[in-house]
């Protein structure tokens, strides 16, 4: 749920972060003929009903913002992110961000890849996304994610985990 939730595949736990979707925009949006998938946290439509999602939240003074993956509109609290989902993951596993490895390709992976120490777009990613990535993949999508899993285990990308690493602990 983009940072919304954690799932442990292990356990088929769900935690939520964050507090789950008001009523009053569900029933807002469901008024409009707004296409909708509601989550535990989050509201998800598509181009171009972000008008009407951003009216609505406006409406009902709601702290809410609407990110977009590609041609998905999605509405959460504001302050949750695939970035804020990733730290209490990461705390739980014992990791920390600088050792983390995100991939992206969307608007809505860009918190979270700047908050990780090796950030990497694959191909198909949207031109900003690329621009603050480390690496890009030559792979679109899945492919890309195998690309980078061979680089990295080929030992490739040992120069940029060095480099962020040196450059976190001075």
């Amino acid at each position: 749920e983009n940072g919304a939730v954690l799932y442990d595949p292990a356990t088929k736990a769900i935690e939520q972060l964050a507090s789950g979707p008001p009523p009053a925009l569900i029933q807002k949006l469901t008024e409009q003929n707004v296409p909708l998938s509601v989550g535990h946290s989050i509201v998800a439509t598509v181009e171009p009903h972000e008008h009407a999602v951003l009216t609505a939240i406006h409406e009902l003074a709601l702290e809410w913002h609407v990110i977009f993956n590609k041609g998905s509109v999605m509405a959460l609290p504001a302050d949750v992110t695939k970035a804020t989902g990733l730290a209490p993951a990461l705390t739980s596993l014992g990791l920390t961000h600088e050792r983390t490895v995100a991939v992206g390709d969307a608007e809505n992976d860009q918190a979270f890849l700047r908050s990780c120490g090796l950030a990497v777009a694959v191909d198909n990613a949207l031109p900003s996304v690329k621009e603050i990535a480390h690496v890009v993949t030559a792979g679109a999508r899945g492919a890309g994610v195998t690309e980078l899993i061979g680089r990295l285990l080929s030992g490739e990308l040992d120069h940029f985990v060095r480099e962020l690493t040196s450059k976190h602990n001075s």
